[in-house]
């Protein structure tokens, strides 16, 4: 396994006359002065406090947080409704699923409480109307709709409308084109149109038939939790069998760790603080400029500006960087971008590891917060996305660039300041923590930190940035292909 490779020698740079040390070591200052950690902390105080503030902004709404498994829901309950009527539905599965429709209707109530466009908010009644209705909750239904009508004025006498189809003594509809447009924009709208075709005594085909687009949904919705279940399995199945086979090694990662040579860099943490803030806030600058000089905006057109100022900032503040420490500003070996034989297997093999533990940290953050949720702002970007080529510029964000960039700065430069400085354990759990603090989420302070400590250990042992890197990209990877799993799924009625 990847945990019994032998630690890879990697290169040092002995070309300069007489060299017999890496110039890192050369160029080493006794002591960085005091006022550059004074205004590397200062800087980087302001950066999260910006940063904070902007994923706030930024972080999705809890309307649409809660309209997500809401929306996922109603189609699965559309899928059940539809094998009932077709009468393939087991008995056992009538039992487990009987408490969704009112559960999903709850959540629908909800989420309409938490939008604030009138039609949302209308358009979210409705659904738990309908749903309502799905659990032979007449009276719940009626109050709705009338609900719908008030939070939705515009569109009122479509939401009355519908009213006869839930009255003690149930009578059709009239399905006025405002009536059919506010179908299609909603998730249940095959349940209302089924229940429709059955007021009206058109027979079991009809009923399927309105039922089919919501039940085609409720399949994918049913594939999509299979197979993120079969991933979340799967890495706990190869984590357990990675500690039985290997719990010697795994124990000793840290003292592996430990005994390996220290690469002391030429730089201190307070230069290690300012690089970090000059290169997030030149991209904010560049963003600014570039989203100026291009008409128009849409999110594809962000997700490009962003990508593009995050590259530029890195390459001019560590270019730049580079030349000041009389180097090539293309010399990222500097940095730790350097060969070694404990790479891709290695980070692989680190990362499947410490996975269960970091989604239990997820877990427990969750509880001690009151389960509030937090979704990094560009899951719902990935939710919502149809294009397939910006998916694929968005996966390249995610699981590329991304590790480059965050692992150049936290373990390559960050990380290895802190441990010329402190313990390795220590500096490990400062990096990681520091990291983790960047991203601006609450619930992912404790399980990003984790994660962030065990790529300064893999930094560490292997003398690389590539086996973090690899355990980085692996870990965007799995969340992305979830995400997309979920996207997937979402393409069905109201999308």
């Amino acid at each position: 396994m990847a945990f019994d490779e032998p630690a890879g020698e990697y290169e040092q740079d002995l070309t300069r006359p007489g060299a017999a040390t890496p110039p890192e070591a050369e160029t080493v200052p006794a002591r960085e002065p005091l006022f550059v950690l004074i205004i590397g902390i200062v800087l980087y105080v302001s950066l999260l406090v910006f940063s904070w503030v902007r994923v706030e902004a930024r972080t999705p709404s809890q309307a649409f947080q809660n309209a997500v498994p809401a929306r996922l829901g109603t189609y699965m309950v559309t899928a059940v409704l539809s094998w009932e009527a077709q009468g393939t539905l087991p008995s056992s599965a009538q039992i487990s699923l009987g408490g969704s429709p009112v559960r999903m209707a709850q959540l629908w109530s909800t989420v309409s409480q938490a939008y604030t466009a009138p039609d949302e908010r209308g358009r979210a009644a409705l659904n738990a109307a309908a749903l309502y209705g799905v659990a032979d909750r007449s009276a719940a239904a009626q109050a709705q709709l009338i609900r719908a009508a008030r939070l939705d004025p515009a569109q009122a006498t479509a939401y009355e409308a519908l009213l006869p189809l839930y009255r003690s003594t149930p009578q059709p509809a009239v399905f006025t084109p405002k009536v059919e447009a506010l179908l299609n924009a909603i998730s249940s709208g095959p349940i209302l149109r089924a229940r429709q075709a059955q007021v009206a005594g058109q027979g079991k085909a009809a009923v399927i038939a309105a039922l089919r687009p919501g039940a085609e949904a409720g399949v994918r919705v049913l594939i999509a939790y299979g197979l993120i279940a079969v991933i979340f399995l799967g890495v706990v199945v190869m984590a357990c069998v990675l500690y039985l086979t290997r719990f010697s090694r795994i124990t000793g990662i840290v003292h592996d760790a430990a005994h390996e040579p220290r690469v002391l860099p030429p730089w201190g943490i307070g230069t290690a603080l300012i690089l970090i803030s000059l290169t997030y806030l030149l991209t904010m600058l560049c963003m600014v400029v570039i989203a100026r000089m291009l008409p128009g905006r849409n999110i594809e057109l962000g997700l490009v500006i962003g990508a593009v100022s995050t590259i530029v900032s890195v390459v001019v503040v560590l270019g730049l960087f580079l030349l000041a420490m009389g180097r090539a500003p293309w010399e990222w070996s500097v940095f730790g971008w350097r060969p070694t034989r404990m790479g891709v297997r290695y980070g692989l093999a680190a990362l499947v590891v410490i996975l269960p533990l970091v989604w239990l940290a997820s877990y427990l953050s969750a509880v001690f917060t009151g389960g509030k949720a937090e979704p990094h702002p560009l899951i719902p970007i990935l939710l919502s996305m149809r294009n397939g080529w910006v998916i694929f510029f968005t996966v390249l964000i995610t699981v590329v660039m991304a590790p480059l960039v965050e692992e150049t700065l936290y373990r390559g430069i960050l990380f290895r300041a802190l441990d010329k400085h402190m313990p390795l354990l220590g500096a490990a759990l400062l990096s990681g923590f520091m990291f983790a603090v960047q991203h601006g989420q609450v619930n992912g302070v404790l399980p990003i930190m984790i994660l962030g400590s065990v790529f300064a250990l893999l930094t560490r042992r292997s003398g690389s940035l590539v086996a973090s890197a690899v355990a980085h990209a692996g870990f965007n990877g799995i969340v992305t292909a979830n995400v997309l799993l979920l996207n997937w799924a979402l393409h069905g009625p109201g999308a």
